[in-house]
């Protein structure tokens, strides 16, 4: 064999060579390609599963809130006073709304403020019934009344005095975006039920809000 045929031979090798290196590169490249193809998809359906976790946990957690709250009331607009007796002020609102003084529910009583309290401020009065069923009738009676103010209770002005279910710090939030909306004239009306906020749009039936997004939904 001659020098030149042996150099043919040895380029066409070569040639076969970097053919096959070519096609492998290609190979890899495809696979690797593909797999970031998956990772990508299965690392986008993890942080899906993620959020869905988290969001559950989240219910979870403030339902638990309600439950823990379920025995209380918020009382809001009366004004403090370093003298107050609490029981008292309970007393006289129990009165006007039809108690009798020996069926007067069991409460424990606390200001909601770090003490001192300033003279004429009014934080909220927490309200913690003995039995639950005593406190949804307290809170049923004040809900028929509608009208209940400091004058009821020895006051000399009529300022409003308002009972709350005591809301977790989420459905507060919830509560504070409807009635925003309520303002605007998306909904029309809105209350809390078991510490779950509701809310109803012109014509239709409430809907209890679990979150703000679906809040925004019902009033789209």
């Amino acid at each position: 064999m001659s020098l030149e045929d042996l150099w043919t031979k040895i380029e066409s090798k070569m040639d076969s060579f970097k053919q096959d290196f070519d096609k492998r590169i290609d190979g890899l490249e495809t696979q690797l390609s593909q797999l970031k193809t998956e990772c990508t998809a299965r690392i986008d359906d993890l942080s899906e599963a993620v959020v869905e976790v988290r969001a559950d946990l989240n219910l979870a957690s403030n339902w638990i809130g309600r439950v823990e709250k379920y025995q209380d009331l918020i009382i809001t607009g009366v004004p403090y006073s370093p003298t107050e007796n609490l029981k008292t002020v309970f007393r006289d609102i129990a009165a006007k709304l039809a108690y009798d003084p020996l069926d007067v529910p069991m409460v424990d009583l606390k200001r909601l403020a770090k003490p001192p309290i300033a003279a004429g401020s009014a934080p909220p009065i927490l309200c913690q019934f003995a039995i639950r069923n005593e406190r949804n009738a307290f809170y049923s009676k004040y809900l028929s009344l509608r009208n209940l103010n400091l004058e009821h209770i020895g006051f000399n002005n009529k300022n409003r005095i308002f009972i709350n279910e005591n809301l977790t710090p989420q459905d507060r939030e919830i509560r504070t975006a409807a009635i925003k909306l309520k303002k605007e004239g998306r909904i029309q009306q809105v209350f809390s039920r078991d510490g779950v906020v509701h809310v109803k749009s012109r014509g239709g039936p409430a809907e209890a809000c679990y979150t703000v997004e679906h809040l925004r939904s019902c009033s789209k």
